[in-house]
């Protein structure tokens, strides 16, 4: 009679751990973070969204990164007539990728699943150079002032084929890995700004802008998910 009251207990107890690890596909929504970004710098951690259906799902994914760094240095000219040579320069610069696509899971048993597809890719990344110097003169108090601004714009977009692979903790928790190579058209414009400022106060700019090209970029990826079902 105690045996069986415990076992009773027992399965009570384990019940709904038992029904989480038969039935990972009851929940229909998915929100995964990609860990590997966290190892990049300056970098968002990539987020990917999936609503499931049977053997199937929709899926979003983000990706983002920045940097910003700025240096400044005086050094001495070669150059008699000219004391010192300021300069100071930044750089910032962008990117971010959008992945709309639609993926299939084949599953193996209730804790592993294959998944294979593919995603649609726009990928936006700008980038900013300003570089400024400052020539000061033996002779004169006032300097000449140089500076010179590149911006790049780059737009990409084209199809990223994936495979890989979920392991389901419980109905709720899972960790996944992907290896996906995207097929990217290359679009770049560049821009170029001279501006010199002379003693004599007279402003002088130059605008350029470099032919607008385009190729095809190929590159595999890898990300390691942690998600969580809803």
């Amino acid at each position: 009679m105690k045996e069986s009251i415990l076992i009773v207990l027992l399965f009570l107890l384990l019940h709904p751990f038992v029904i989480a690890q038969e039935s990972p596909s009851s929940k229909k929504n998915e929100l995964s973070l990609d860990i590997l970004s966290f190892t990049r710098n300056n970098t968002i951690p990539g987020i990917v969204y999936k609503r499931k259906f049977k053997n199937a799902a929709f899926r979003i994914k983000l990706n983002s990164s920045f940097k910003s760094n700025e240096v400044n240095n005086t050094t001495p000219s070669p150059d008699s007539l000219i004391s010192t040579i300021k300069t100071d320069k930044q750089n910032r610069s962008s990117n971010n990728q959008l992945f709309i696509g639609y993926e299939r899971n084949k599953h193996i048993d209730s804790k592993w699943t294959i998944l294979y597809g593919a995603d649609l890719v726009v990928d936006f990344s700008f980038k900013n150079t300003t570089e400024k110097k400052v020539f000061k003169t033996n002779k004169e108090i006032s300097a000449n002032i140089s500076t010179v601004t590149n911006e790049t714009t780059n737009i990409k977009y084209g199809l990223s084929p994936f495979v890989g692979w979920n392991y389901y903790f419980n109905e709720y928790l899972i960790i996944g890995i992907e290896s996906y190579i995207t097929a990217l058209y290359d679009r770049v414009d560049v821009s170029s700004t001279i501006t010199e400022i002379k003693t004599s106060n007279v402003e002088k700019t130059v605008d350029s802008t470099s032919p607008t090209s385009t190729e095809l970029n190929l590159s595999p990826n890898t990300l390691i998910v942690v998600g969580y079902r809803f």
